[in-house]
């Protein structure tokens, strides 16, 4: 598993290989990708784009948006949506953490999809 956070371009293809899971957020999946995020059409495309390289999955983090799942090139992307909390006082690490939790929920069992949530 990997977060994206602070990849300024391309992963190399060696490390790509060696990846089961790859968890960007859409502004990292861009600069991965050299692709648009722009809407959840151009996110899903770009993020297709990974599995060529051996990807499995791929967890998008969108921020407020909640987080979009990819499990292959075809599969139907599933969306969670982000948890309201009444005051936000800071945002760094929070796409690190919830990749972190959906690993361990995975980890402990859950599905993909329920690890979401977690």
């Amino acid at each position: 598993v990997l977060d994206v956070g602070g990849e300024d371009g391309a992963i190399s293809d060696e490390l790509l290989g060696a990846l089961t899971v790859v968890s960007p957020n859409e502004t990292e999946l861009a600069r991965i990708t050299g692709m648009p995020t722009g809407n959840e059409a151009e996110i899903v495309q770009a993020a297709g784009c990974l599995f060529s390289h051996g990807i499995q999955t791929v967890l998008v983090k969108l921020g407020a948006n909640g987080s979009l799942l990819m499990q292959g090139k075809d599969a139907t992307p599933v969306q969670q949506a982000a948890v309201a909390v009444e005051k936000v006082v800071d945002t760094t690490g929070a796409g690190d953490c919830y990749t972190a939790a959906w690993a361990v929920g995975c980890l402990d069992g859950l599905s993909p999809q329920e690890a979401m949530a977690f």
